[in-house]
């Protein structure tokens, strides 16, 4: 895909940003480690991929389009949104569907990888040179233990729930880690001590206001000259 669409791609999913290619770069390369890590792969990051270095520029066509679209895109958005305060609340979202694409990629992709970017050094990858080696002579097997769950080596943080209380002008983030969740719950309120500046009577974000309005009777009369 070329450099332009992926850009557009990315600002796409930032909700119509005008970012430049530059600006998002370090968010494409952080993308293109989590999928070498996950994949046991070497495909170039962004801030290597150059006309000097690569004939092929600004066509980076290293791996089929769908995922730059689905996981490459999406993961620089994702990016983004964890430096952004204002996108703080579609991290979570972003990150299990992130999350979600880049294991499809992992389960559908991993075996057609080309061999010039494959990374045998990872341990994920058989290399069938080194399969050919002989082996030494076995040794006692050891009791059967359950095969490990298919993937890469993202950490699991589990349910993720969180509360941002807003106590005054400044808007509330919160960082979402990278890695596998199972979901969440992100729940904004009012602290208690906003209470003073509602009206009373009136419960906005779970706080009940406690301020009484003023009661001003106007009289309408008439005057004689």
């Amino acid at each position: 895909m070329e450099l332009n669409a992926i850009l557009k791609c990315v600002n796409a999913k930032l909700a119509g940003e005008q970012l430049s290619y530059e600006d998002i770069k370090p968010h494409l390369d952080d993308v293109i480690d989590t999928i070498n890590s996950t994949l046991s792969t070497k495909f170039p990051v962004f801030s290597e991929f150059t006309a000097a270095a690569y004939p092929q520029y600004p066509n980076y066509n290293f791996f089929p389009d769908k995922y730059i679209r689905s996981v490459v895109c999406l993961g620089a958005a994702r990016n983004f949104y964890l430096t952004d305060e204002e996108g703080a609340l579609s991290v979570p979202a972003y990150e299990q569907q992130f999350q979600h694409n880049l294991f499809l990629m992992l389960r559908d992709y991993s075996e057609l990888v080309p061999e010039e970017y494959r990374d045998y050094d990872r341990g994920a990858l058989i290399d069938p040179n080194r399969a050919k080696a002989p082996s030494p002579s076995p040794s006692p097997s050891p009791s059967p233990s359950p095969s490990p769950s298919p993937g890469g080596t993202m950490p699991n943080h589990g349910r993720l729930d969180i509360t941002l209380t807003i106590t005054g002008s400044a808007k509330p983030t919160k960082v979402i880690p990278a890695g596998y969740t199972s979901g969440g719950t992100i729940t904004a309120q009012l602290d208690n001590s906003l209470a003073p500046s509602i009206k009373s009577g009136t419960t906005i974000g779970g706080v009940t206001g406690t301020l009484e309005m003023p009661f001003v009777r106007f009289t309408i009369g008439t005057t004689q000259n």
